[in-house]
Formats: C-alpha cells, sequence, structure tokens
C-alpha cells in the first residue's frame, strides 16, 4: 500500500493502531521508493525502492531484536539506520539498482511511503479503501486457505 502523505514513525505507529498492523516477518516499509519515471535520455540509471524488514540483519544481531506490534516501526528504523551506517559511501550498490546516496537520504528522512505486508485477509484490506491516508492498495497475490483454518 502507499500513503497519501509520507508518514513519520509516530504517524504510522497511529495507523498501525487503528488498523491493526503488526509488525514483523510480515511487513516491510518502503522508505524511498521507486521512481518508474525512468527518463533513458538522462545517464543516470533508475533505482529500485528502498524497502526494510527487521528480519533482513536477524540473523547478524543474533536475537537483539524484540517484536513490538504496533510500535515495530520506531525500532525497524532504527535498524536500517544501523544498516546503512555501516555502508561505506564507495559501495557499487549498482548491480542492485541502489546506491549509498538513495539510501543514506532514505535512512536520514526516516518517512515510510507505504508497506508491503504479506499474508492479510481480504476484509482487512478492505478497509484500508477507505481510510484518506491510503493513496493506493495492490494486491500481488490472493491465495485462498481451502482448509479454512481462520
Amino acid at each position: 500500500m502507499q500513503f497519501a502523505k509520507p508518514m513519520t514513525s509516530e504517524r504510522l505507529i497511529a495507523f498501525n493502531r487503528r488498523h491493526k498492523i503488526c509488525g514483523g516477518r510480515d511487513v516491510s516499509y518502503v522508505y524511498a521508493p521507486s521512481w518508474f519515471q525512468y527518463d533513458d535520455s538522462s545517464n543516470d540509471p533508475p533505482l529500485n525502492a528502498v524497502v526494510w524488514n527487521r528480519d533482513m540483519t536477524e540473523d547478524l544481531l543474533q536475537g537483539e531484536l524484540t517484536y513490538q506490534c504496533e510500535t515495530e516501526p520506531e525500532p525497524a528504523l532504527a535498524e536500517f539506520r544501523k544498516w546503512v551506517g555501516q555502508l561505506d559511501e564507495g559501495y557499487d550498490l549498482s548491480a542492485f539498482m541502489l546506491d549509498y546516496g538513495w539510501l543514506d537520504g532514505a535512512a536520514k528522512e526516516g518517512l515510510v511511503y507505504g508497506l508491503v505486508v504479506d499474508s492479510w485477509k481480504l476484509a482487512d484490506v478492505r478497509k484500508l479503501l477507505d481510510d484518506p491516508e491510503v493513496r493506493t492498495v495492490r494486491l500481488a497475490d490472493v491465495a485462498f486457505d481451502l482448509d479454512g483454518d481462520e
């Protein structure tokens, strides 16, 4: 989903509480959107969106992360900033369609432009459509639980 306006961690926490969204493995934060309006007359390559999920560094941190449900955006941003801080400005990230300045700027800004959420029920997604803070909801895949466990 894309927000109508980028959100600070505080606004996102309020949004999460309102919609009962918990962070964790199923939620990733879009800190910088991909600019699809690539101008091929420019020598600048297109850049990927900067998307972060705290599980991305879980193996490296050896259990330092704690699950915090709705308030997850704050520690997620802290972990993203910590990871970007470990990068060297000279790293060539072009194979990933990223660059250091793009990542560093997103980390410093700390705004969330959208969420990528796995395993949502369609009824929960439907509620988001009426929220004025939500600009766009995109479904990437739909699967049905034929066992009806939930």
